[in-house]
């Protein structure tokens, strides 16, 4: 008997992960890391902000704003986006919302560097565990700017995570953030999986940032690169290897 080869991705529960699909694998996703909203928040310093500007980098983060700070929201600030469901997100709360045309922190910057935004007062809602590349842009080029940090990754056991990458129907693994490259890191170094296994084993990051992660790791990164879309990169994925399993 055969069974149907699958991908594992890495999103945390909380995310939004129906819908994707491939033409030959099977796609499962295993948490590797648990999101915690951040309940030490200073809320009265948040509100009275009164920012111009938004910039969310992931749409579990509007979700936690629209709760917590809804009144930002109410004042209609303009709002850009990391990727399409953020995106999605924030104009469904009502918002008029730019997208970069690449989906990371660089084409945020991007966005920021091409308009007026000198003397915006400018929010940044984000994680604990994202890369601090716009904030460090924003204190640089000197705006006034706050950043709130939402909530946090927090990594959880990863038993079933093994157990699955070390089934022979397992073709690779769609890392999907660089904290979570290191989650996975730490738990292929513990000796738990086959050596053979983990070197038939192909590794995908989600995008360039995660990319350079792992490399950073010694963590193989296989081809094709992603741009920050777990769809648009098994799309990919099939392209290459539909007809190679």
């Amino acid at each position: 008997m055969t069974f149907q080869k699958f991908i594992v991705t890495t999103r945390p529960e909380a995310k939004d992960n129906a819908g994707y699909s491939s033409r030959c694998f099977s796609i499962m996703n295993v948490p590797v890391t648990s999101l915690k909203p951040n309940k030490d928040l200073d809320d009265v310093e948040i509100r009275n902000f009164k920012p111009d500007i938004v910039i969310f980098t992931s749409a579990y983060g509007t979700q936690i704003a629209l709760e917590r700070f809804p009144d930002i929201f109410f004042m209609k600030p303009e709002a850009v986006a990391i990727g399409e469901k953020t995106a999605e997100a924030l104009v469904a709360a009502g918002l008029r919302c730019r997208l970069p045309e690449i989906r990371t922190s660089e084409g945020v910057i991007e966005i920021i560097r091409n308009n007026e935004w000198q003397n915006k007062r400018i929010i940044l809602f984000t994680s604990s565990k994202s890369n601090r590349v716009i904030e460090d842009f924003l204190v640089d080029h000197g705006y006034c700017f706050l950043t709130v940090r939402l909530y946090d990754a927090v990594p959880i056991d990863n038993a079933a995570f093994i157990q699955r990458i070390s089934s022979p129907s397992c073709f690779g693994v769609i890392i999907t953030s660089s904290h979570e490259a290191k989650v996975v890191h730490a738990a292929l170094s513990d000796g738990r999986l086959n050596a053979e296994i983990l070197r038939n084993l192909k590794f995908f990051a989600i995008g360039a940032p995660t990319a350079k992660t792992m490399l950073e790791l010694n963590l193989k990164v296989s081809a094709p690169p992603g741009e920050s879309n777990i769809q648009e990169l098994l799309t990919k994925i099939d392209h290459i290897y539909c007809g190679k399993k």
